[in-house]
């Protein structure tokens, strides 16, 4: 049995994926165009609509730095010299998709 690449993340969300997930957890949104942004070791990135970056993790290992990101990032973007990206919409604990991901405004 062959292993798959060490660069193949555990998970996978293609738009579609993320389009469906992002429209449940924020119905406002349901309607928005979702195009992939980007793809790392840790996360997959789409843009939705003109407004919105939405990260999903690609790791579980991942997963605790998004939670910890979602609760630190807000307190500390007020005091930072540049805009960075804050999560501003989080689903996590939802028991129908165990992965929380994260949107932020997207910064051009």
């Amino acid at each position: 049995m062959s292993q798959p690449p060490a660069w193949a993340g555990e998970r996978v969300v293609d738009e579609a994926t993320a389009g469906r997930l992002i429209g449940t957890a924020f119905p406002d949104l349901a309607s928005e165009p979702v195009t992939a942004l980007a793809e790392g070791w840790d996360s997959t990135v789409f843009r939705v609509g003109d407004e919105w970056a939405f990260q999903f993790p690609r790791r579980s290992m991942v997963v605790p730095a998004l939670r910890r990101e979602a609760a630190v990032l807000p307190d500390l973007a007020p005091s930072l010299p540049l805009p960075i990206s804050v999560p501003e919409r989080v689903a996590d604990d939802d028991a129908a998709e165990p992965w929380p991901f994260a949107g932020c405004r997207f910064i051009p």
